[in-house]
């Protein structure tokens, strides 16, 4: 039988806890369907694209992402050429996606497929589950998707310009509800990340979900993405019913708190809207989660007081989860244009997109001493205001040095205090190696 292999590199930082590969499980539902033995081979849990190479072998498919993992990706590549230079490699995945010509321009790539297969309605999950498979607070938890892509137009974001706006709803009867009993009866699963790009598109369909869990009594403690202007009117009987079925982690990409970067960074939401599902999930019982960004090119000083502000109305609000990050231009984007016209230098070379990442940011429109104070402010941002790392530690000298962090983490936000910082330099030393 025709063999073939799709490999998700690993990045240069360690992944504990890597999510199901989503995209190469999709690949790997056409493939099997061609006719080919498909096995998933994934570079994060420490597995090698050599040690599955055999004289089979006729085809390889390796996804991409920007950043650090394009090292392993194009290691593997030239690795499957030194084995048999007639199997064939694929590239994919979102770099891929967004850069085909300069991807091919490696001599160890064949071919790119650009965005992804738009006539299936399931994945495939012949895959180790047990791998991927981990205790969250005593809790199975696991990785589910039950659509990809979204119709929104995010300028910061790649997705829709991967996959044109079009959101693609895998099939409930034949798929994803068989998914979710199986998971809970077969494999014990009691927790699950929804991991589609925009699970509330269809609320209709949303609560056909909720009507099942409730219907067959599956237990489920369950972590998805919501956007705050969808959430902030969806009305109590659905909120009730998305409590009954067990959603209660909802993540939220707040961005700013400056209405002038949301118009900018084509969010179409509003700050009223983040204010009001922090209000919505405190009266119905909803953890929450924020996400912020700053760093964007034009933003001002009064923008960034206005994100940090926003910031603390939330925290006084409801507890919740506040995660603030550096704006990083992804190529392919509208605001990765616009950082292009703000300095950017666009590397040249697909070996060269290694180091554009989080840990490296490109953004030369932001002077190098601001970029070291917005850096030490995401980290005291994480340690402020992140209850769920009050659970984190178990040892005693765990737990103390991470309250000695909280208090100054909370120390210096309330404070603004993002200059000289050495303690979170060597955290940042720590968390990232």
């Amino acid at each position: 039988m025709k063999q073939a292999l799709l490999y998700n590199p690993k990045e240069k930082r360690n992944i504990t806890n890597p999510v199901l590969p989503f995209s190469l499980m999709s690949v790997a539902t056409v493939w099997k369907s061609e006719g080919y033995n498909t096995v998933i081979v994934d570079g994060r849990l420490g597995e090698r694209i050599e040690d599955f190479l055999t004289p089979d072998v006729k085809k390889v498919g390796i996804t991409s992402m920007t950043g650090s993992a394009l090292q392993d990706a194009i290691g593997a590549a030239r690795k499957v050429k030194d084995y048999n230079k007639d199997i064939k490699v694929i590239f994919g995945g979102f770099h891929a996606s967004l850069m085909p010509e300069q991807t091919l321009v490696n001599e160890n790539i064949d071919e790119v497929m650009v965005g992804r297969y738009s006539d299936i309605d399931r994945i495939d999950y012949s895959i180790d589950m047990g791998k991927y498979i981990r205790d969250e607070g005593g809790i199975k938890m696991i990785d589910v998707i039950s659509s990809s892509g979204c119709p929104y137009r995010c300028a910061y974001c790649a997705i829709s310009k991967v996959y044109g706006r079009k959101w693609l709803p895998f099939d409930l009867e034949g798929y994803f509800f068989p998914l979710l009993k199986w998971l809970h009866d077969e494999h014990g699963v009691r927790g699950i990340h929804i991991m589609d790009d925009n699970f509330f598109v269809d609320i209709g369909r949303a609560e056909k979900i909720c009507d099942y869990i409730i219907k067959n009594k599956l237990k489920l403690k369950i972590w998805a993405m919501c956007r705050t202007n969808i959430f902030s009117k969806l009305d109590n009987r659905t909120l009730w019913l998305l409590r009954a079925a067990g959603f209660d982690i909802l993540n939220f990409g707040a961005e700013s708190g400056s209405q002038d970067i949301l118009d900018y960074i084509k969010k179409d939401i509003t700050v009223d809207d983040t204010i009001e599902s922090a209000r919505r999930c405190k009266e119905h019982g909803f953890n929450a989660e924020y996400s912020f960004m700053i760093g964007f090119p034009g933003e001002k000083k009064t923008d960034i007081n206005a994100t940090f502000d926003l910031i603390d109305k939330l925290t006084s609000m409801l507890v919740c989860d506040i995660k603030l990050f550096m704006y990083c231009p992804f190529p392919g984007t509208p605001l990765y244009e616009d950082a292009l016209l703000h300095g950017l230098e666009e590397p040249k070379s697909l070996s060269e997109w290694e180091a554009f990442e989080y840990e490296n940011l490109v953004t030369p429109w932001v002077p190098k001493h601001i970029k070291k104070m917005f850096n030490v402010a995401t980290y005291c941002c994480w340690f402020a205001f992140t209850p769920s790392l009050d659970k984190k530690y178990d040892a005693w000298w765990q737990r103390l040095g991470y309250s000695i962090l909280k208090g100054n983490a909370r120390t210096r936000w309330r404070m603004r205090m993002f200059g000289f910082a050495p303690e979170w330099w060597v955290v940042k030393k720590i968390v990232r190696g």
